[in-house]
Formats: C-alpha cells, structure tokens, sequence
C-alpha cells in the first residue's frame, strides 16, 4: 500500500481529529474512507449523467426502461397475505398465502 503526505486547514484537521475520536479511526483510516465515498459519489454521478444522456437520445426506450425496472424491483406482496394474480400469456396464475392452488 502506498503512503502520501497530505497538508490541511487547522480548521479541517480538527474537524477531522473530532470525528475520528467518535468513530475511534485511524486517520489512514478515516482519509481511506472519506477518499472512497468521494470516488463512489463521482460514479453516481457520473452514472445518473450517462443515464440523463441516454434518455436524451432515446426517450421512449428509456421511458419502457424505467416502467420496466420500477416493476421488477417493487416488493413481491405475499408477504402481506396477498392474493397476486399474474397473467402468462392469456391465463391467469393465482398465488400467494390466502390460495393453495
């Protein structure tokens, strides 16, 4: 693993100092993890950027994109007690706990 020096404000080391006495890291740790949250917050960004642009150059695709993931990611309701009923190519499915079928 390399080593750096780095050079900081009175102001932010002592922020620094306070919040690693709470979390009780050291201060390679806490400048190791402060670097990944920054690196991870750019990729978001940069991600939401490319998704901005993509929807830009095809809007209606992007539209079914997102109907598409929003109902492939929302909960499944049986855990509620729930009767689904799910369509498969022109019959109906019925499941969940309240039907034995």
């Amino acid at each position: 693993m390399a080593k750096i020096a780095i050079s900081l404000p009175d102001d932010v080391l002592q922020a620094v100092e306070k919040e690693r006495e709470l979390t009780g890291e050291s201060q390679s740790e806490f400048f190791r993890r402060a670097a990944n949250a920054l690196l991870q917050q750019k990729l978001r960004e940069e991600q939401d950027l490319e998704y901005t642009r993509a929807y830009r150059r095809c809007p209606r695709l992007m539209k079914s994109l997102q109907v598409y993931v929003r109902q492939a990611w929302k909960p499944w309701p049986n855990y509620l007690g729930m009767t689904v009923t799910i369509r498969e190519k022109g019959r109906s499915v019925v499941g969940g706990p309240s039907s034995a079928r």
